[in-house]
């Protein structure tokens, strides 16, 4: 018989004894979430005994107060085990042949060693609602198992399939995992010291500690075996796991135990047979999409779940485990792919750019676009009504919204029913209102709704402006929705300018003009005359603004004054055009300036009825002569007065020729025979606006234009012509 005596030295990370618990209040922050009181939507499993917790440690909380049902997966208290699982009376399932979506916040509490941590699960395992990891002798397993893998608690275990039976079978899981389980045998003085802590030996370093991956519990490919020798013949078998999609945090890193909800999305996608999951994609605070761990992908196949070709169903849900080291877990659903499975779709058309749609590579607008945002929500499947579904839309800045609709439609008969959303809804920075109910197509539900919202781009600025990504929620109690509608870029309003034909007008008083102008954008776009108005000022008055014609050429417009509107010697006229944009032109000023005009008015005139005499007499005017001379030359102009009698009187009856004629008698008695012109006035303006002198009223009786009659005159009704003629004069 021989011996023999080892002694080694080693040095090894021995676990610290178990801590304090970090105790915190996990809901005073939750999110929003589902509450399910009354719809048994899961349960918690039963399972055998468990060193030093003999039942399962999961809670299902429902806070009336706060609307939510938490489950609480594991709590801040040690050796804890807990399994809690869709229920399949009530049809919570996963279904393989449908895109199915979940959505979730988990929280974990802040500790300065956390306990193992919890697992996301789908599984077909024949202990179905009572899944969780066992050992060979049926008792249910804790530790770095977290309720899901395999147990590596027999160091004589020669198989990774024995290790895997120990799993729950059928199964695919993500772990997150927040105690590192990298402990070797070599590590210690005993294999019984490093039993069931060495699955992460090959990925985590001591010093970081957490991690998420995925794995499918059930297969023996997910655990690597190594093997060790003690006292030379015995062997010692240990095992690690092969983790998907590693993804370690250093110990700092809040995204898993940091006191905070993280979200997490996970989608399966039938046409691709691709499992997805994106942590931490949206911020606890706003609901609003962040960048987190995304696109996480595995491959699956309904081998991986025992299921043939006609079954498609399995469950879901978490499991958990805490040790010597604590770890309060807590998770809110945001949707239940059972209860309703939705989505939706947001897009930006540019209905001003042939209904453009907006793409991440393709997303400039022109200031003045009309654009239309859609956000399209589609009832997909589920078992519920999409009820009390409250819409958050955040609006895109830099828009003059102008109104919007909601559509929705019955897909089982096409009948659509649409309610109106009016500007003054969009006057805000978002859009809110309950929806109508949606749900599986039937004669009676609608299954989508599309809602729509108009506007313009507006950039007045020089620069472009980018505006950003905006938030879209969807909130129902029994489906909770977010997605994000894309960002884009508003270029700077094209310059607006304006031409005119005139700029400085000379006119005869008492006419009227025309000012002719044509609008361009500086970009070469054509103008919408029925989306450009003329806004004009005469001498500090507003005219009516004016809509371009659509008679007209593009950009052509005219501006009509009359000479009752030419009210000043010097009259001035400025005007621009504006568009519905707001994008406003050039302003353009017209002088206009009335040439004074010098004229003499006089109206048809007569002289009294006379009997005949013997001798020669001068006959009288008949009534109040009106002979005006108007000049409007401005101040100091002068004027010259003449009047002839160009048509002698002739008898209307007879046709004969009056003796003598008519003659000018001035102030003095001189008298001046009209049959050549005759200087009967003159006058000197006293200021630059119209003066009028009234020739007449300066006669008397005696004075001025009378009749001269000879006695041989026949009687008769006689007719002539005088001619007045006013003369610029210096």
């Amino acid at each position: 018989m021989v011996s023999c005596l080892f002694i080694g030295l080693g040095l090894f990370a021995q676990p610290k004894p178990a801590q304090t618990a970090v105790v915190s209040d996990p809901l005073g922050t939750a999110p929003p979430g589902l509450y399910f009181k009354d719809s048994d939507l899961f349960r918690l499993a039963q399972f055998p005994n468990v060193s030093g917790q003999a039942v399962n440690s999961g809670k299902i909380i429902h806070d009336a107060e706060r609307n939510v049902s938490v489950i609480q997966v594991t709590d801040a208290v040690q050796n804890q085990l807990s399994a809690i699982w869709s229920n399949p009376s009530v049809n919570n399932y996963v279904d393989l042949s449908k895109k199915q979506t979940m959505t979730m916040w988990i929280y974990s509490a802040v500790q300065e060693l956390p306990g193992d941590g919890i697992a996301f699960v789908l599984q077909n395992d024949r202990h179905k609602t009572n899944a969780i990891s066992q050992n060979a002798a049926g008792i249910a397993q804790a530790g770095q198992t977290l309720g899901v893998w395999g147990a590596d608690v027999d160091n004589s275990v020669s198989s990774p399939a024995t290790i895997a039976g120990m799993a729950i079978q059928n199964s695919w899981a993500i772990e997150f995992d927040t105690f590192a389980n990298i402990y070797r045998p070599a590590d210690y003085f005993s294999f019984t010291e490093a039993l069931n802590s060495s699955f992460d030996a090959d990925n985590v370093q001591y010093d970081v500690r957490k991690h998420i991956a995925d794995a499918f519990p059930g297969k023996a490919s997910t655990y690597k075996q190594y093997v060790e020798t003690e006292l030379i013949f015995l062997k010692r078998y240990y095992y690690t796991m092969e983790h998907k999609n590693f993804e370690e945090f250093s110990y700092t890193n809040p995204i898993i135990n940091g006191n905070k909800w993280t979200h997490l999305t996970v989608v399966w996608d039938p046409t691709t047979s691709e499992i997805t999951y994106n942590l931490d994609d949206k911020d606890p605070a706003t609901g609003e999409s962040k960048t987190g761990i995304k696109n996480r992908s595995t491959k699956l196949d309904k081998a991986d779940f025992g299921l043939s070709d006609n079954e498609n169903n399995v469950l879901w849900g978490f499991t958990g485990s805490t040790g010597n080291y604590v770890g309060q877990n807590m998770v809110i659903f945001e949707s239940i792919p059972s209860m309703v499975q939705a989505s939706v779709k947001t897009s930006i058309t540019n209905q001003s750019q042939g209904n453009q749609v907006l793409t991440d590579t393709d997303k400039t607008v022109n200031s003045g676009d009309q654009l239309a945002f859609d956000y399209n929500l589609t009832y997909d499947s589920g078992s519920d009504l999409w009820l009390d579904n409250k819409a958050k839309i955040a609006l895109p800045m830099n828009m003059s919204y102008t109104g919007g609709e909601i559509i929705y439609t019955n897909l089982y008969n096409g009948s659509t029913t649409t309610d109106t959303i009016r500007a003054s809804e969009l006057a805000g920075t978002a859009f809110t209102r309950t929806l109508r109910d949606l749900g599986p197509i039937s004669g009676q539900n609608f299954s989508t709704a599309k809602i729509r919202l108009y506007g313009r781009a507006k950039n007045n600025t020089t620069s472009d402006i980018i505006i950003d990504k905006t938030h879209v929620a969807f909130d129902g109690s029994t489906n909770i929705l977010d997605t994000t509608l894309q960002d884009f870029i508003i270029k700077p309003a094209p310059s607006l300018n304006i031409t005119s034909d005139k700029t400085d007008i000379t006119l005869d008083e008492g006419n009227g003009t025309t000012i002719n102008g044509v609008a361009t954008y500086g970009n070469g776009n054509p103008i919408n005359n029925t989306a450009t108005t003329v806004y004009a000022n005469l001498n500090g008055t507003d005219l009516e603004p004016a809509t371009l014609l659509t008679t007209d050429a593009a950009g052509h417009f005219q501006i009509n004054l009359t000479a009752q509107q030419l009210t000043q010697r010097i009259n001035t006229l400025t005007f621009y055009v504006k568009d519905t944009n707001d994008n406003k032109s050039n302003e353009l000023t017209v002088t206009i300036t009335l040439r004074g005009t010098l004229h003499v008015s006089a109206e048809d005139v007569s002289f009294r009825t006379i009997q005949s005499k013997a001798s020669p007499q001068i006959v009288q005017r008949q009534g109040d002569w009106d002979v005006q001379v108007l000049d409007s030359r401005g101040k100091d102009s002068t004027w010259t007065l003449q009047v002839q009698e160009t048509q002698p009187l002739l008898g209307t009856n007879l046709g004969a020729i009056f003796d003598d004629g008519m003659i000018y008698v001035n102030a003095v008695g001189q008298q001046y025979d009209l049959s050549t012109p005759q200087i009967i006035d003159s006058g000197v303006t006293s200021s630059d606006q119209m003066q009028v002198t009234n020739v007449a009223q300066k006669w008397n009786s005696s004075t001025g234009v009378l009749l001269s009659v000879d006695p041989k005159t026949n009687a008769d009704k006689y007719v002539g012509q005088l001619t007045w003629s006013v003369i610029d004069s210096i």
